[in-house]
């Protein structure tokens, strides 16, 4: 949507130097809530990129307009680096959330909200337990929240005793 505006961030990481590149979207009449969202895993070699597919629905739905046909903003990032990347979309939802912050009229933005799917839900549910105060509630869809490790042996032994069965 127009509203929606592309941006970057510097990641300040001499390891990993790429800006995260982000999107923030403010509606005209904004309710003074904003909706965060954490994408799931991109393979390491892919180029950093806005997870423009992902929020996209099968029949075309963006959805990051229904977010803000109600009234909040909506804002996501690349991070600064694909793969594994979790301590890295700590630092920059928080630097997200920072810089939004600096778009809207000082102590107008009421409540943060935090939503991801797969490793985005992993992340999600990082960001709500470790920053209580900064994020007012969490959505973490089919993320590995048990801990990876057991999740992918618990798959590994189903696959075991599917084939056994069928």
């Amino acid at each position: 949507p127009p509203i929606c505006k592309e941006g970057s961030l510097p990641s300040h990481d001499p390891q990993y130097p790429a800006d995260q590149l982000i999107l923030i979207c403010i509606p005209p009449i904004w309710n003074g809530q904003l909706v965060v969202y954490a994408h799931g895993y991109v393979p390491a070699q892919a180029p950093l990129a806005l997870p423009l597919t992902e929020l996209t629905l099968p029949d075309g739905t963006f959805v990051p307009g229904v977010a803000l046909s109600q009234g909040f903003a909506f804002a996501t990032s690349s991070y600064h680096k694909n793969g594994y990347a979790v301590e890295q979309a700590r630092k920059d939802l928080n630097d997200l959330v920072k810089h939004f912050k600096t778009l809207v009229p000082p102590r107008s933005l009421q409540k943060v909200f935090i939503a991801g799917a797969s490793e985005g839900g992993e992340i999600a549910t990082m960001l709500i337990e470790r920053y209580p105060d900064k994020y007012a509630g969490a959505l973490a869809l089919c993320g590995p929240v048990g801990g990876a490790p057991f999740e992918i042996q618990y798959l590994s032994d189903f696959r075991v005793v599917f084939d056994y069965f069928f």
